[in-house]
């Protein structure tokens, strides 16, 4: 397993503790990011019989003005894709199934390409085809026709390389220009089944909760913090409207803990009235959060966050429809989340009263098992 950011620690980790349901002989081990060795939690580390931390080898190094700053950078980014190569060789003599869900990464495709036949190569990613085909991009012919000859060089295979026209220097794969992986996991609430090798399965993560011991039974209802401004039309008007929103909590859940998460980096829980709320670590993962607490709601403005709640069992809400937000801006966020249907598009605030029947519940471990083991184990 290799997980790249903290979220896909918790993606693949579930999939480690359904497989090892079926058969607790498999040994599995994982590499993950250096920035997240904190995040490896008791729970988690049981699941391992191996842990490797890496440095993740970048496609371009970080850019500067200072020349030598930049030679520095460009020797350091060529050192961390020589030591993630040997690492990878040195792994392949002992695995026979590679799992990966930073997919579309510059580090994915050196792997692709090192990988020997006999290993299998699976990736794990949400099913949000969607929001990939909607985004704007411009092309940079020359520069993206330079980054092709390096992935081509280095990694698998050559992809088609976009920027995005509304956060400036931000590179993004748009496409693959032929396709690595042996078969493919996507997550997601609706039209479950196999074609071909590709797989699409609900999520995976309720399987954790069976390692955790939760913290308090006392129900509660989860926050999570947006960009402080969510938008760039935010008004006194809004903002009013979201303070409404936290007295409707207030007053309508009075038998509940309170939750307010912050983003890191992103919100500011001064600029809101939390009088009876909780104010959440911005550095505690919401993953760990609803699997120590006994968390009923998760709700937000636009945040994956209220996703995340859903692969967990959890309702989750967003805020959206009931701000001055563009069309442009509503459909952005109907298109990023039709992976999941079964959030609730709060319209109203009644709407955060309605219990939505969740489409994970309909599936038991037993069931989630037998789907992960054919799509990854079975030949």
């Amino acid at each position: 397993m290799i997980a790249g950011t903290n979220f896909e620690l918790y993606y693949l980790s579930a999939v480690v503790a359904l497989l090892k349901r079926k058969d607790n002989s498999f040994d599995f081990k994982l590499m993950l990011r250096r920035n997240f060795k904190d995040n490896i939690t008791p729970e988690i580390r049981s699941l391992y019989s191996k842990i490797d931390l890496f440095e993740i080898p970048a496609l371009t190094p970080p850019l500067s003005k200072n020349p030598l700053k930049m030679v520095y950078n460009i020797f350091e980014n060529l050192f961390q894709y020589l030591i993630y190569r040997r690492d990878l060789k040195k792994h392949f003599s002992e695995i026979n199934i590679v799992c990966i869900a930073g997919f579309r990464e510059f580090f994915a495709s050196v792997l692709c390409r090192l990988a020997p036949k006999k290993v299998r190569v699976i990736a794990i990613r949400l099913a949000n085809q969607k929001m990939e085909n909607t985004k704007n991009y411009k092309e940079r012919p020359l520069f993206s026709f330079l980054l092709n000859i390096k992935n081509r060089l280095l990694g698998y295979s050559a992809m088609d390389y976009h920027w995005r026209i509304d956060l400036k220097n931000e590179l993004v794969t748009k496409k693959f220009i032929k396709y690595p992986y042996h078969r493919t996991i996507l997550i997601t609430d609706y039209n479950i089944g196999s074609r071909d090798s590709e797989y699409r399965l609900p999520p995976p993560l309720v399987s954790l909760k069976s390692l955790y011991k939760r913290e308090d039974e006392k129900p509660a209802i989860l926050v999570a913090g947006d960009k402080t401004p969510v938008h760039p039309n935010w008004n006194k008007e809004e903002q009013k409207k979201y303070e409404e929103f936290l007295d409707y909590l207030r007053n309508n859940f009075k038998d509940h803990i309170l939750y307010f998460k912050p983003k890191i980096g992103r919100t500011d829980p001064n600029k809101y009235s939390l009088s009876g709320f909780q104010l959440s670590k911005a550095e505690v993962s919401l993953e760990e959060i609803c699997l120590r607490k006994n968390i009923t709601k998760v709700i937000s403005i636009r945040s994956t966050s209220s996703k995340v709640g859903i692969y967990f069992g959890i309702p989750g809400y967003m805020l959206y429809p009931i701000f001055n937000m563009s069309e442009d801006f509503k459909q952005t966020m109907e298109n990023e989340h039709d992976d999941m249907h079964s959030i609730i598009k709060v319209n109203k605030f009644e709407d955060l009263q309605r219990e939505p029947e969740l489409f994970v519940k309909k599936y038991s471990f037993d069931d989630l098992t037998s789907l992960y083991w054919e799509a990854i184990i079975a030949k």
